[in-house]
């Protein structure tokens, strides 16, 4: 499994504290407080502490059902409950995101005698037009966040947004030390 950080999880101590009302999952360092990620699952809202941040996810944490993180399904459930910030905007990123948009959409288009392009699928024409108009947007995330959901068509999902920019390395950290409890877990079982 490709690790997101270069933290060597192995060496850390798994704690685990099931009660009625809550249940947490604790990786240590054995030997210091300093590195540690604490997931308290509380209902329907798992809370992340430690060295990397406080998070919080509208979402169960189950480990024992799930041995791989889904980055954008995991960044999405941040966007729910809060205003965390899963990814950092970079205008080139956001900008060769919408390139290989437009490039795909290229493909369906045709070319006049003027070098215009046009489609014969409205969908794809106003996909087209919104992409062309984002490319201007991206000096900044603000402007860009405020365009795309003033302009964009209903069939673009709103994921997009987290293909423009890098994600958070704390969030990356996190991630990693989700893949590792259920790891973790998984061996236990065997």
């Amino acid at each position: 499994m490709k690790k997101r950080t270069q933290i060597d999880w192995s060496d850390y101590e798994l704690i685990i504290k099931d009660e009625d009302s809550y249940k947490v999952h604790w990786l240590k360092n054995p030997n210091s407080m300093g590195s540690n990620v604490k997931f308290i699952q509380v209902e329907d809202i798992l809370l992340v502490t430690g060295v990397f941040g406080r998070w919080s996810f509208a979402q169960k944490f189950n480990p024992e059902k799930i041995d791989k993180v889904s980055d954008s399904f995991w960044c999405n459930r941040i966007r729910l409950g809060s205003s965390q910030v899963s990814h950092l905007f970079d205008k080139k990123v956001a900008q060769m995101a919408i390139a290989e948009k437009i490039d795909e959409l290229l493909d369906y288009g045709i070319k006049d005698d003027d070098g215009e392009i046009s489609f014969n699928d409205d969908d794809k024409e106003l996909e087209y037009s919104f992409w062309i108009g984002a490319i201007d947007c991206c000096d900044n995330e603000f402007d860009f966040t405020k365009y795309f959901y003033e302009n964009k068509p209903m069939h673009i999902d709103d994921d997009f947004l987290s293909n423009c920019g890098k994600q958070n390395p704390q969030l990356d950290a996190i991630f990693d030390a989700f893949e590792e409890v259920s790891r973790r877990i998984a061996l236990a079982k065997k």
